[in-house]
């Protein structure tokens, strides 16, 4: 079964992040190694999606949607960074989310 993307706009139904392709050419940059097989790579991907869900209360924000499949997107979220408050917009799904997901599917 294909991969439901969440690409900001409440995907329903979404089960990860990032693509196929994105996941390998992201693990081929560090050194991560998924599983060869597409169908085994769909399930370690859609493993990390919900690992991360773990940390949906660690998140700033809440869910658009309370019925949404997986923890973003958000509204009132922010990063910090170098002690800098930004707002995330609520429609985006942050890059170290994304890689945070393909790390835990290796």
């Amino acid at each position: 079964m294909a991969l439901i993307i969440e690409d900001g706009t409440g995907v329903e139904g979404a089960d990860s992040f990032v693509t196929i392709e994105q996941a390998r050419t992201y693990a081929a940059s560090y050194g991560y190694e998924l599983p060869v097989d597409d169908t085994e790579l769909e399930v370690a991907l859609r493993q990390g999606a919900q690992y991360l869900g773990l940390f949906d209360g660690s998140f700033s924000g809440s869910k658009t949607d309370a019925l949404q499949s997986l923890a973003y997107p958000r509204i009132d979220s922010y990063i910090i960074s170098g002690g800098v408050k930004t707002s995330i917009p609520d429609n985006y799904i942050p890059t170290q989310l994304k890689h945070s997901q393909i790390i835990a599917a290796a």
